[in-house]
């Protein structure tokens, strides 16, 4: 079934009319404006003493909470598989087991390069979208930026591997693309009860995210300038200020080298052979949901199919929004 998209417009009468609307379908629903409010009340108030301390070593980002904010400077980078979407529409056929147990390799081995290769902190993935950050070493800016480029161009050239040990060719193919920019950002919480994510707040994070190329590795001048000079050669510049970089797989491991960082191609190609034997086609089914899903006892093996309404929320503006109460570059 195609998916129905749409946009409701937001009036001081819709919740009213939502409640109103499923009391008219029989159910009634537990949801109520003025509930939310208190909700929302409660917890702004629960920041009111905040303090947001610099990060001026390497830290556990898993200590960092709503109330335990910190301030970190860092290149902040996306990677995505560009042509996804299309992926899984070829894959209806199978429900999208087969490309879940890829996706699952992908996503496995992607992590091990940013933060065994690299020494990278892992942000999370939103389906193949990976977004992560270069802070470390804390003193020095350039090696950040640098760390977080050669990381992209290495997840680049992983996936060309990745294509041929699981013989995705033509259209099969993934194609990968990245986007990065450097600044100041603060690390915090959002979510509720036990399903918190991390959350960097700043427009390093989210210009990263906005300038994110489907098959091309995207940066912003501000990662550029931090560059050492020896990538000069492999960037070039583009309409509206921006920069892409490409390196010859000899180039990522020689650089990635000389910074004392692990990462080889030999290395992702065991990695990734050992993870189709163990994950050969048809290994990963799924099964019908017959009852409320524990989101924490989903594993590979215990995956579930479910057709339902799919909600994406957003807060229109507030990449300029963030500029206004001073979450840009200079103003955290």
């Amino acid at each position: 079934m195609a998916p129905i998209v749409g946009r409701v417009r937001w009036t001081d009468r819709a919740p009213v009319a939502a409640r109103n609307y499923w009391l008219s379908k029989g159910v009634d629903m537990a949801w109520t404006y003025e509930k939310s409010e208190e909700r929302a009340t409660t917890r702004y108030e629960q920041t009111s003493d905040l303090e947001i301390a610099d990060i001026t070593r390497e830290i556990d980002f898993d200590l960092i909470s709503r109330t335990k904010p910190r301030r970190v400077v860092g290149t902040q980078f996306y990677v995505d598989v560009g042509n996804f979407t299309k992926q899984l529409r070829s894959e209806l056929d199978d429900d999208g087991e087969d490309l879940l147990r890829l996706l699952h390799v992908y996503s496995r081995e992607a992590s091990r390069i940013v933060e065994s290769d690299f020494d990278g902190q892992k942000v999370h993935f939103q389906g193949p979208r990976l977004h992560a950050l270069a802070y470390r070493p804390v003193s020095d800016e350039s090696e950040m930026a640098a760390k977080a480029v050669l990381t992209c161009l290495a997840i680049r050239h992983m996936t060309a591997i990745f294509n041929e040990v699981f013989e995705l060719a033509d259209d099969a193919a993934w194609l990968i693309g990245a986007g990065l920019d450097h600044g100041r950002c603060i690390a915090t919480r959002n979510g509720a009860n036990g399903d918190q994510e991390l959350l960097f707040l700043g427009s390093a994070a989210n210009h990263a995210a906005k300038i994110l190329d489907k098959t091309g590795t995207r940066m912003t001048p501000r990662v550029r300038d931090l560059l050492p000079e020896d990538f000069d050669s492999a960037i070039t510049e583009i309409e509206g200020g921006d920069s892409r970089i490409w390196m010859p797989l000899e180039d990522v491991e020689r650089l990635a080298a000389e910074h004392s960082w692990t990462w080889t191609a030999a290395t992702s190609r065991t990695r990734l052979e050992k993870a189709a034997a163990r994950y050969p086609a048809g290994s990963v089914t799924s099964s019908e949901v017959q009852e409320s899903i524990d989101k924490s006892a989903l594993t590979l093996s215990r995956t579930k199919r479910v057709s339902a309404a799919s909600l994406f929320a957003d807060v229109d503006g507030f990449t300029s929004y963030k500029g206004r109460v001073g979450l840009s570059r200079g103003g955290l």
